[in-house]
């Protein structure tokens, strides 16, 4: 079994792989994904899950293909679901895609490539880049489970990280906005789509709980990067980002490794990249503040068992009594050389760690995790924090399916909380151990309950 779980990693791996070199949008990888991922009783499960009955599942499968309708929009009257999707795809319809084993399987693939761009003009994103990532996220949200989606969104953040570094925020923002209203909406898989063509659309939002505020949020999100041309921030390692990448989906949840990060870095850190992480960061006053201070910020030897001396309820008496609770050493402290930023930095992050932990609420289970790296994506919007967030999305589309909701769940609460927040980026703990955390929660704009707060749908 173990044997075969890996055989079937290393095909999507090579899958995925590929996808990667292709354009943004390309469809040849949906097919290759879907097929590499599930097999027939899988997507059985998956039409029968959607549809509740098996009843709606043969009428799913038996129902004609939407092409027919998409190319006779010119009958669609003025303010028509038609009509829209006529003036936003004048080249429609999309080419024809069959893939896969069984007929389940292709009708699938099929049914969502043919109504994406409905899809898409219900809920009010464009067909650009930016417009399919909403779309995605949207997907993983209301199809269960949700396999193919989330390793399409995996491929789509290691192009961003690829070959969009600088536009970390704007592209994680648009995946959990889509997801977030995909959570909120009524689901629109296997809508009689061919009935719906002709109503007017804003009656076809209405009913599937899409309303003016969010449909003017999806199409802001999603135009927002196509006035500006993408930057030149060559010299990125594209094979050794790969080669790292999967040796960072096959270690454990929680578990990178220092030689893993020193190959994440040296692949991804050029000088262009670094320069517009820098920008990035350097925008926020305070972080500008934080980074002019000499020496850098340290927390130096810890030993948490002084920290029993604090008050309850402070950050170091929390953080200590967590620590020593689970079995953690004595810590070290950070090299004390302030010449490479950058390097400064992730050790300044992983010391910090734990204390974000504190300070967001997050637990240490696997969602706990993952729900600090969307918040630690949000405030180091540098590449590889995403390849971990990436990589997180990737390993539970391929080793725990089951928990796709609720990881994908904690990545949009993390996130979330991360853009709501200040930064917690360059502070200086030590004099601030003493201090209650719900004083510091309030201080830095993080809500009273933490990740607890942040509604998710």
């Amino acid at each position: 079994m173990k044997a075969e779980q890996s055989r079937r990693e290393s095909k999507v791996f090579d899958v995925l792989e590929a996808a990667i070199e292709r354009p943004f949008g390309n469809l040849k990888g949906v097919g290759e994904l879907t097929e590499a991922l599930y097999d027939f009783d899988e997507i059985q499960a998956l039409v029968e899950n959607l549809c509740e009955n098996p009843a709606g599942l043969r009428v799913l499968i038996d129902r004609a293909s939407i092409r027919p309708a998409i190319e006779g929009l010119d009958r669609c009257a003025p303010g028509t679901l038609g009509a829209a999707l006529r003036e936003r795809n004048p080249n429609l319809p999309l080419p024809r895609m069959d893939v896969g084993t069984s007929k389940v399987h292709a009708y699938v693939v099929r049914h969502l490539i043919e109504t994406a761009p409905l899809w898409l003009t219900v809920i009010g994103a464009d067909e650009g880049d930016d417009g399919r990532l909403f779309l995605l996220g949207f997907y993983a949200a209301q199809i269960q489970p949700a396999g193919p989606f989330l390793a399409l969104i995996a491929k789509n953040l290691c192009k961003v990280i690829l070959e969009r570094p600088d536009r970390v925020i704007e592209h994680m923002d648009t995946l959990v906005r889509g997801y977030l209203q995909g959570k909120r909406s009524q689901p629109l898989f296997g809508a009689d789509w061919e009935m719906l063509i002709e109503k007017d659309l804003r009656e076809v939002r209405a009913r599937f709980g899409i309303y003016r505020g969010e449909v003017e949020l999806a199409s802001q999100l999603t135009r927002q990067n196509l006035a500006s041309e993408v930057e030149d921030l060559s010299g990125i390692d594209r094979e050794a980002f790969g080669s790292v990448f999967r040796e960072l989906v096959a270690k454990p949840y929680g578990a990178f490794g220092f030689e893993a990060g020193v190959k994440l870095r040296d692949a991804l850190i050029t000088p262009p990249v670094m320069g517009a992480f820098g920008k990035q960061l350097l925008s926020d006053p305070e972080v500008v503040e934080r980074a002019n201070l000499r020496p850098l910020p340290r927390l130096g030897k810890i030993d948490f068992r002084e920290f029993h001396e604090l008050p309850p309820g402070s950050l170091g008496r929390t953080w200590g009594d967590q620590m020593l609770a689970k079995g953690f050493p004595p810590l070290d402290g950070i090299e004390g050389d302030d010449s490479d930023f950058s390097r400064y930095l992730n050790h300044h992050y992983n010391e910090s760690h734990d204390i974000w932990h504190v300070l967001t609420g997050a637990r240490t289970d696997k969602p706990g995790e993952i729900a600090l790296l969307g918040f630690s994506a949000a405030q180091l919007p540098a590449t590889p924090m995403l390849t971990i967030v990436a990589r997180s999305i990737l390993k539970t589309a391929l080793q725990e399916l089951e928990a796709a909701s609720s990881h994908m769940d904690a990545v949009a609460a993390g996130w979330l909380l991360g853009r709501h927040c200040r930064s917690l980026v360059l502070v200086d703990w030590k004099p601030l151990l003493d201090q209650p955390v719900g004083d510091l929660r309030a201080h830095f704009e993080i809500f009273p309950g933490g990740l607890e707060d942040v509604d998710v749908g």
